[in-house]
């Protein structure tokens, strides 16, 4: 008998499936079942609730019962070492492809590979394909398929090895042999399509089986493909057909319901809806928001509810890519959860870890891969002694073959790095690159990752960190678990399909990281209790209490584009040519919205259907799932079933314990909601003291100790104000806290802006003696020369690009000096002092402490000199705000007693040197009377600007050149803001308030928090003159 039974739903399926299991073993009859893999551990548990443990019921999927029967067969390439293989055909036939001997990526090998997998399963050989006529960009393409697939061909029959397709075609002959299937009922549950090579294996046990079940998931609605039971029921015709029978869904009203109605646009025309109480629609502000709405309310079934874990499943569109997030916001709530997906070996750090040691032995140590090896977890050394070492190889080393060359101690002493940590490190480093021959067999590479993973300790360090994760990530530490053997098997496959032994290594790291990208590893629960986490579209949800169908925006459910190999459209062009290639993207689409229907209808209580407004950065609508939902359903009081928003459920009173229920999420509401409403909470849990102690920082909203934190020698820097008016947090960590970047070796602008700056500042005594330009230019690169042996700057000897890079700095130093010549020797100014120390007084007994780049004077004149090698925005809006204080608390301490007459940013580079005549501007602000102009620029003439300054003599009125009491009004100003400022710091203000623009570069944007628009918004400010800024201080001075 052959029978073909249509199950609404998978639960319905397996229902049935129990049934004949259990009445097969009633009567003393075997049973075989023929399952994808997806559904393999489903059905073990179907058939262990239906009669326990049992000899006479076997689940299979069609490559298991192939094993089984025949036992293991030598030579059968496996997934990853199919994809290594075609990997090195595209390598070696580069020349002869017209498009793929550009692939690159590790993955795109395995791409190659489905293709060819499709095409031994839709029975076409690679004559087929090569006859084939085509035109344009499909040519091309069958052209370069038709060239690999011949030359795999070759390659299985050369070196005596089968590929697994075309072993499984093998089953068909072996189920008609067979003598457990001539004496069972063999059934065929939840297949979604037959490829023409399973299609075979079905008329097979047609031919042998006493009787076959067929138990498809199909129906007459909307979302049904239909396609696997019409292939089945067509091919029993050959048998003497099949009968069919139709079973009820077993879902729960609102489920069915729902089930129907998906999909299906006449939903939206019914009129009648259900009124209910079990279905829920939410609207999160973004994906974070979501997620943790989804575990409080998982704690809220759990803890209210009494439902287990493993009776809540959380469905999402793509549950690879949101694991991540999926593991932080669970681990930090307890919820032990399983995610059904397969992990690619290629995602475990320690194939990165090999891989990375083969690029530094084929090119020659890159400073990338090295700074990987060492900083990764399976090297041996301590932490501290690693990063010791990748702040030596960054500032030091960072060029290729860095790491080879010998430390010299008194280049590192000068830099403060410990010279024996810095060589045990590197002899341990160069210790494994002696594992990996640069030339030779394969075989030897292989061997020597061996050796490498031995004398490292890889397998070792594995079992810890398994052992490591085990409590708080089962998943990870069963991964761990499984990578060591996993490597193994990928190298040995390696060693196999090499050609007579040999292949350069760089095109061997190419291979082999095909072999690690398309080597999947299926995890079984860690637990058996745990929330189930699946994808939408291909998971098999076999009914949950309670379902959360999440992320639910408007490109759910996904339909694949045309970004495979071979196009729908190519595919449906090949038929004409009677290639006829299984399935379509058209197809495979419409398989996924179905499942994703199933999965969604698939909850036996409670269904939450939510979805962020803001995903990735962008705005984003719903998924056209939500408006079926609010089609066919009303609120239990009839009323509209409408989004609820999120942040309404974590505010209110009844709801918001669920946040609370563990400690970290505990702790973060006390920031987003009323201290006094979560205490309590908190408290109840054991976190009373912890709780305490963080109201006590957030309540003040600063720290306690500014004075002591900020102030040192009773002192603030100019560079601290500044970076407070920027921003109090920015400068809580910089000034305060004193976190650094780690240096770099290449030379960064600031790295060159200290170059030319110490030039500046060792020839500008000089200035007022030296007698022309070229005389200024030589001694410039004297100095630069002088400077350039130094240990800070001798790395750049190292390569020819840093040789490069020397002499352009020597020749920047040069012309830079040469302009600052121009300016003294065309003014009545006289260098009086550099890197001079300079103090104002300020409130409490503090004063700001700072050093003056030049002091230039004449008669009772004074001006100030900075050098800026970056951009200069000297702009008084700035000044106003606090940005810019420097220049003029600078000028303010220098003109003590004499007559302030300019304060002026020098740009010492010559990208700012005026195209037009050469000249290095000076810019800022100044007295802009006559005699402060003559005596700054004697070769201007009246009525005309100067070329060194803005400003006119006996002319044009310019902002910033002001007049003697508006410019003194002016700089006094800066004392001013400095004395409001620093008394903020002292009083401890730290709270995240940024200037315009502040957060666009800001290194201490992860920790702040700040979100413009959320958390407030930046500081602005129209622009400001430089007139109102000098009438601010009028102003204070009279009393207003």
């Amino acid at each position: 008998m052959i029978k073909a039974v249509i199950c609404p739903a998978l639960s319905a399926a397996l229902d049935k499936l129990k049934e004949i299991i259990s009445d097969n073993e009633l009567n003393g009859k075997s049973t075989v079942i023929f399952c994808e893999d997806r559904l393999t551990l489903a059905a073990e548990r179907t058939v262990c609730n239906a009669v326990g443990g049992s000899f006479s019921v076997g689940v299979y999927t069609f490559a298991r019962f192939l094993s089984s029967e025949r036992g293991k067969r030598e030579g059968v390439l496996s997934s990853q070492g199919s994809a290594m293989v075609i990997r090195a055909i595209i390598e070696k036939n580069r020349d002869r492809l017209k498009l793929f001997g550009r692939f690159a990526a590790a993955s795109s090998a395995g791409a190659v590979y489905d293709t060819i997998a499709l095409l031994y399963a839709s029975k076409i050989s690679p004559e087929d394909v090569m006859r084939a006529s085509a035109s344009g960009l499909l040519e091309s393409k069958l052209h370069d398929i038709g060239v690999i697939y011949s030359e795999y061909v070759r390659y299985l029959k050369e070196n005596g090895r089968t590929d697994r397709n075309a072993y499984l075609g093998e089953l068909p002959e072996v189920i008609e042999k067979s003598a457990r299937i001539a004496g069972s009922q063999v059934i065929f549950l939840g297949f979604q399509s037959f490829t023409r090579s399973s299609l075979e294996c079905v008329r097979a046990a047609f031919g042998r089986a006493q009787s076959v079940y067929g138990l498809f998931i199909g129906g007459k609605e909307e979302l049904y493909v239909n396609e696997s039971s019409s292939a089945f029921i067509a091919a029993a015709e050959e048998f003497g057909g099949a009968v069919c029978e139709r079973v009820a869904s077993g879902l729960i009203p609102q489920a069915e319901l729902l089930r129907k109605s998906l999909f299906d646009p006449e939903s939206f025309y019914s009129g009648n809806k259900m009124n209910c109480g079990n279905v829920h629609i939410y609207e999160a502000a973004d994906e974070d928001e979501e997620l943790e709405f989804i575990a409080a309310n998982i704690k809220k079934h759990v803890i209210d509810g009494g439902e287990r874990y493993a009776k809540i499943s959380v469905m999402l569109p793509d549950a690879a890519s949101a694991e991540r997030d999926v593991k932080r916001v669970f681990s930090q709530y307890r919820i032990p959860y399983y995610a059904d997906i397969r992990h690619k070996l290629s995602d475990h750090p320690v194939c990165a870890f090999i891989v990375n040691y083969l690029i530094c032995a084929s090119s020659g140590c890159p400073f990338r891969e090295t700074d990987g090896i060492i900083s990764s977890v399976f090297f041996p050394a301590d932490g501290v002694d690693k990063d010791i070492f990748r702040n030596y190889l960054l500032r030091l080393a960072n060029f290729r073959g860095g790491i080879k060359r010998q430390p010299k101690k008194e280049i590192t002493d000068s830099f403060g790095f410990n010279t024996d940590t810095i060589t045990c490190v590197r002899d341990k480093f160069l210790r494994g690159l002696e594992f990996i021959p640069a030339k030779g067999g394969i075989s030897d590479i292989c061997v020597g990752v061996r050796r490498l993973m031995e004398d490292f300790c890889v397998k070792e360090k594995l079992e810890s960190l398994a052992e490591t994760y085990r409590d708080e990530y089962p998943a990870e530490a069963e991964f761990s678990k499984r990578v060591y053997e996993a490597v193994l098997s990928v190298l040995s496959e390696a060693e196999d399909i090499s050609d007579a032994g040999y292949m350069p290594l760089k095109e061997f790291i190419k291979v082999l990281k095909s072999g690690f990208d398309a080597t999947e590893i299926s995890l079984i629960p860690p637990k058996a209790d745990a929330v189930f986490v699946g994808d939408l579209a291909s998971t098999a949800n076999t009914g949950s209490n309670v379902v959360f169908a999440v992320r639910l925006t408007g490109d759910v459910p996904a339909s694949s584009a045309d970004t495979a190999l071979l196009t729908d459209r190519e595919i449906s062009a090949l038929e004409n040519a009677d290639l006829g290639i299984s399935p379509k993207i058209r197809q495979v689409n419409m398989r996924r919205r179905e499942t994703t229907a199933l999965n969604i209808c698939a909850f036996r209580k409670y269904l939450y259907l939510t979805y962020p407004v803001r995903s990735g950065g962008e705005e984003c609508s719903s998924s056209e799932i939500i408006s079926y939902a609010q089609a066919v359903f009303a609120t239990a009081q009839g009323g509209a079933l409408m989004p609820a928003e999120v942040r309404r459920f974590k505010n209110s009173e009844k709801t918001s314990v669920y946040y609370c229920t563990e400690k970290l999420p505990a702790m973060k509401m006390l920031f987003s909601r009323s201290a006094g409403e979560v205490l309590s909470v908190l408290e109840e849990n054991g976190y009373k003291s912890e709780a305490r102690e963080i109201l006590g920082e957030k309540s003040v909203g600063s720290i306690n100790n500014g004075r002591g934190l900020f102030v040192a020698y009773d002192s603030i820097s100019p560079t601290a104000l500044e970076t407070y008016f920027t921003c109090p947090y920015r400068n809580f960590i910089q000034q305060g806290l004193r976190l650094q970047e780690r240096e770099e070796g290449q030379l960064r602008p600031v790295d060159t802006g200290n170059f030319i700056h110490t030039v500046l500042q060792n020839i500008a005594p000089e200035l007022n003696t030296l007698n022309s330009a070229e005389d200024v230019r030589a001694r410039a690169h004297a100095l630069a020369d002088e400077l350039l042996a130094s240990p800070v700057y001798s790395s750049l000897q190292d390569s020819e690009s840093g040789r490069y890079t020397a002499e352009r700095l020597k020749e920047e130093a040069g012309e830079v000096s040469a302009g600052a010549y121009a300016q003294i020797a065309a003014s009545l100014f006289k260098v009086e002092a550099t890197e001079t120390k300079c103090s104002v007084a300020l409130d409490g007994g503090i004063k700001i402490n700072g050093r003056i780049d030049r002091v230039d004077s004449f008669g009772d004149m004074v001006r100030v000199i900075d050098y800026k090698t970056g951009t200069v925005d000297g702009s008084p809006t700035k000044y106003y705000m606090g940005l810019k204080l420097q220049l003029p608390l600078y000028l303010l301490s220098a003109s003590s007693g004499r007559r302030a007459v300019g304060a002026y940013y020098f740009p010492a580079s010559t990208e700012y040197k005026s195209k037009a005549d050469g000249v290095f501007r000076l810019q800022g602000f100044m007295d802009g009377g006559d005699e402060s102009v003559s005596a700054s620029d004697t070769t201007v003439k009246p009525k005309e600007k100067s070329q060194f300054f803005d400003a006119y003599l006996s002319g044009k009125k310019i902002d910033s050149a002001m007049s003697t009491e508006d410019f003194g009004d002016f700089i006094a100003y800066s004392s001013l803001v400095a004395r409001k400022g620093a008394k903020e710091m002292l009083d401890g203000n730290i709270t995240p308030s940024p200037a315009a623009d502040a957060c666009k570069y800001c290194k201490a944007g992860g920790s702040c928090g700040f979100e413009e628009g959320v958390d407030g918004q930046e500081r602005d400010c129209r622009t400001v003159r430089c007139s109102e800024i000098a009438e601010i201080v009028k102003r204070q001075r009279s009393g207003q």
